[in-house]
């Protein structure tokens, strides 16, 4: 009987296929779907940022929090259904490596890719943005909560924005999980909604959305320079992306390998 959805062992296995597949892509392929992906993360972070920008002083921090993250779920949801390549969702791969399918040096091949195309395609978002002048909409409120985000983020102890990245790309992992059991459209977006909502309403620190959210703040202020990126690659980047491989590739796809994979299962027989 057909359903509408994957079993957990069928996304287990389909994840080891597209694993292979995406690692094996050529280069050229792999920068151009990277940096699609990066701008799509981009783009959902300034629209979410030009929404929520003055709701607080409304309806409180919290529902803004909510929409916040409601709107965010534009980016992954371009991200999945438009076959881009994002590094946090590719943490993902090493199913395709634990099953055997393609090599660690293949994994971090394509995650060292992605994760620099990810960064072209954000970077691009942010120039566009900047040229637009979005931070000036509403006499320059945009800008300013802009600004205040990348602060907030720039203040963070390494650790601290470790430990939350961990938390983001878990959720961030499981909603791409949850997306790719759906065998719908809608469904997909449905599935990805709640863990995308959840990651940005508690204010967590993914790699890719803050190559956007930094450099961007930073630049309503005029201070986007080489020893502010610098500072923000040391104290932000670095910990979140070590931080997301913990969240993607050990608490979901280890753990769902580990307990579904229906090679591993067969190998245990």
């Amino acid at each position: 009987m057909q359903t509408g959805m994957y079993s957990t062992a069928e996304v287990t296995n389909n994840f080891s296929d597209s694993g292979a597949k995406k690692a094996n892509r050529r280069a050229l392929d792999l920068w151009l779907l990277g940096g699609l992906a990066g701008a799509y993360i981009s783009i959902a972070g300034i629209v979410s940022q030009v929404i929520g920008h003055d709701i607080a002083k409304f309806l409180g921090v919290g529902v803004t929090r909510l929409i916040m993250g409601s709107v965010f779920t534009l980016g992954l949801a371009l991200v999945v259904l438009a076959g881009a390549e994002l590094f946090t969702g590719n943490c993902l791969i090493v199913i395709s490596v634990l099953d055997k399918r393609i090599s660690w040096g293949k994994l971090l091949r394509n995650w060292t890719i992605v994760w620099l195309a990810n960064a072209l395609g954000s970077a691009l978002v942010v120039a566009l943005t900047v040229g637009s002048g979005i931070g000036s909409m509403n006499g320059g409120a945009v800008g300013e909560f802009a600004a205040a985000i990348a602060a907030g983020k720039l203040a963070l102890p390494f650790a601290t924005v470790f430990f939350k990245a961990i938390l983001a790309n878990w959720l961030v992992c499981l909603a791409v999980w949850v997306a790719s059991a759906a065998k719908d459209v809608a469904g997909k977006v449905i599935g990805m909604y709640l863990p995308i909502m959840g990651f940005v309403a508690v204010n967590l620190e993914h790699s890719i959305a803050n190559m956007f959210a930094v450099p961007f703040g930073l630049a309503q202020t005029g201070n986007l320079n080489l020893q502010t990126l610098t500072q923000f690659f040391l104290r932000n980047l670095v910990p979140a992306t070590l931080g997301n491989i913990v969240g993607g590739a050990i608490l979901v796809g280890f753990l769902h390998w580990y307990l579904f994979s229906p090679s591993r299962q067969i190998a245990k027989q």
